[in-house]
């Protein structure tokens, strides 16, 4: 009897070991250049870096401003936490601030949810709108999408920005019984 307790202590300290070395060294996101390396864009009046570069004030201002934009048509609570978990390589957040840092705004690219790379999170604070930096955005991520084998990328928009997005060279596609759940939206296409 003595020895099946200890034999068990065995076994239920391996298991608790296992979990915590691998919770410490093997899911421990650093951030990592991809194959032609992450893009990083500086200017006179702005950089562009991934959302894992930026300073914990400018993470947090991402946070804010994409809750504040999309957390009731979307549903989702954005925070820290499920930018840092949701946009691992080669998905990619990037973020524009201006020259003392704030926060100006930003793009993403993804492909975990539709399996296709989707093009999404293009925002910029309202007093920035309407100076180019939302097409800079958007080319920042059409160059990441390319530089990491996608030849075509994907994105859905509302009526209103259909002609904005086909400014950028984009098409609007056929939906189809598979977008159901994007009744409303368009969905627009790039090939690179």
């Amino acid at each position: 009897m003595n020895i099946t307790f200890i034999v068990l202590g065995i076994v239920i300290a391996s298991i608790l070991s296992f979990i915590v070395l691998r919770h410490k060294f093997w899911t421990r996101e650093k951030f990592q250049e991809g194959p032609d390396s992450y893009i990083i864009e500086s200017t006179a009046n702005y950089d562009v870096k991934p959302y894992k570069e930026c300073s914990d004030i400018v993470k947090k201002d991402v946070a804010k401003y994409l809750a504040d934009e999309w957390k009731a048509e979307t549903g989702i609570d954005y925070t820290e936490n499920f930018i840092e978990k949701t946009w691992k390589f080669p998905d990619a957040l990037y973020v524009m601030t201006n020259k003392k840092g704030e926060f100006i705004g930003c793009s993403s690219v993804d492909h975990k949810y539709m399996k296709y790379p989707f093009i999404s999170h293009i925002y910029v604070k309202k007093p920035y709108r309407k100076m180019g930096y939302g097409e800079k955005l958007f080319d920042v991520v059409l160059r990441h999408s390319k530089s990491v084998g996608h030849e075509k990328v994907y994105g859905f928009c509302k009526d209103e920005l259909v002609p904005y997005y086909e400014g950028f060279g984009c098409q609007k596609e056929k939906t189809s019984w598979i977008l159901k759940p994007f009744v409303g939206f368009n969905l627009m296409t790039k090939s690179l």
